[in-house]
């Protein structure tokens, strides 16, 4: 972990790296749930945003 954190410090923009920190927190908190639970927590808001007439 922190070899991802120095790679994104030494590569990225100084103005870009929060946001490049962000995704890879969020894909590491993300790969914890697998493949099932990931799907299974957006069902409920894509059903929710799919839904006709809902805006």
């Amino acid at each position: 972990m922190p070899t991802a954190y120095a790679y994104v410090g030494d590569q990225i923009p100084y103005e870009h790296r929060g946001k490049a920190m962000g995704i890879l927190v969020s894909s590491w908190s993300l790969s914890m749930l697998g493949w099932y639970g990931l799907y299974t927590s957006w069902a409920p808001l894509c059903a929710i945003t799919s839904e006709p007439g809902v805006r």
